[in-house]
């Protein structure tokens, strides 16, 4: 077998070549991630009833959700939890289970037990956990000059936990820098799957009545918060029908600003002088109350949550990552932008600790093939051919290069 080899040397290196590259091919498709990918079969529903305390939730909810889902094939183990306006219900599978069929199964029973439900229970949620399913990234975008005191109160600090007014417009301000120009980009960034805000601020109006100038002009508060809803409901436009050709109308809402607002007529029809909101109130545009609060670094910040694709490779998404939010940071200098969280760090640190025990191994084994043979061309011959990694205890991104040991090759050679 050896000599057919010897013979034909064009043929033999055509296929060692064939079969490196294919190698190579391989290796640069490989994914890489800090977890392997694992399927959990456990399936969770949930289903909120506001304003119900745990016990009715138990009783109008958890209870029939329970025995309708007590008979989905292949269930091992129920566990229900109730609370104040939640229900979670979770089911327990065998292990190799089809958990996409598992979630079918799931999602006809609760069609079924849907009538027996309470008129205000929202529709039931099913959520199947995944442990891959985590942020490979986090990011926290902060103003830089931002003071971060939270002692400071100005204007409505209350209404805005404790951030002062001046500094609650500059969180305004950057999420919709985040969210209008960073998230898109970073969406579209090849390996990115979504982009989650934490922490975003918008805007709100704020209306304050004047009891003393309603009382004056006749104003009744039911009557001014009426008209406002009648101001920012979008009314019913119906259809057009031209031909075989239908066509949707649709008339905007009479405000579109905090200005407008003021605009609007409170007093009752007919009735003179007719009344603007703005002569019995105060129309202020301010900060919306926060859903939640993200601090980084003692500083106010909006977050970021980058997941990637399944099969994307966590080291070149984030590469691409950082080219993005090196762009942001030019285009935007007072914003400052920091990384909270990169899987990367762990994985080129969890690479750079096998590539280091490999070289190691190695300098062992052609030591003892220096000792006890006796013949020192034998370990040379070998470690020529062997593709060495660099053994430099490095975990930059050229440790996980599948070149590096081909150069070193080369270079014996």
């Amino acid at each position: 077998m050896i000599g057919i080899f010897i013979e034909r040397p064009i043929g033999t290196g055509m296929g060692t070549l064939a079969v490196a590259i294919l190698g190579v091919v391989a290796c640069l498709r490989l994914p890489v991630d800090l977890l392997p990918s694992l399927e959990l079969p456990r399936v969770s529903v949930e289903v909120r009833l506001e304003e119900a305390s745990a016990a009715e939730v138990e009783e109008l909810v958890t209870v029939p959700v329970e025995q309708a889902l007590s008979g989905v094939p292949g269930v091992q183990e129920i566990d229900s939890l109730s609370r104040d306006g939640l229900a979670v219900v979770t089911l327990a599978f065998p292990w190799m289970t089809d958990v996409d069929l598992a979630i079918l199964n799931v999602r006809e029973r609760l069609d079924e037990v849907r009538d027996l439900l309470p008129e205000a229970a929202a529709p039931p949620a099913v959520r199947h956990w995944d442990p891959g399913n985590r942020p490979f990234m986090v990011l926290a975008a902060s103003t830089a000059d931002a003071a971060g005191d939270p002692g400071r109160t100005v204007g409505a600090a209350a209404r805005n936990h404790a951030l002062g007014a001046q500094e609650a417009w500059r969180l305004v301000a950057l999420s919709k820098a985040v969210r209008e120009i960073l998230r898109p980009r970073l969406e579209q960034v090849d390996g990115v799957a979504a982009a989650e805000l934490v922490g975003d601020r918008g805007e709100q109006v704020l209306v304050t009545l004047d009891p003393a100038r309603a009382r004056l002009l006749d104003v009744a508060p039911a009557e001014a918060a009426e008209a406002i809803r009648r101001a920012v409901t979008v009314p019913e436009s119906g259809t057009l029908r031209r031909g075989p050709y239908r066509y949707s109308l649709r008339v905007p809402a009479l405000v579109q600003s905090a200005d407008d607002l003021g605009e609007i007529v409170v007093s009752a029809p007919g009735r003179a002088p007719r009344v603007r909101l703005g002569d019995v109130a105060r129309v202020d545009l301010a900060p919306s109350d926060p859903r939640s609060v993200l601090r980084f670094d003692g500083r106010p910040a909006v977050g970021l949550h980058l997941y990637k694709d399944a099969a994307g490779n966590a080291l070149a998404v984030t590469d691409a990552v950082t080219d993005v939010l090196a762009a942001f940071r030019a285009e935007h200098p007072d914003a400052r932008l920091d990384v909270a969280y990169a899987q990367a760090g762990f994985i080129r640190a969890a690479l750079g600790g096998a590539l280091t025990s490999v070289a190691a191994g190695g300098v062992l084994a052609l030591g003892v093939l220096f000792l006890f043979p006796g013949d020192w061309r034998q370990p040379v011959v070998i470690g020529v051919v062997v593709p060495w990694p660099p053994w430099n205890g490095s975990t930059s991104r050229s440790t996980s290069s599948p070149w590096a040991g081909w150069r070193w090759a080369s270079a014996c050679l």
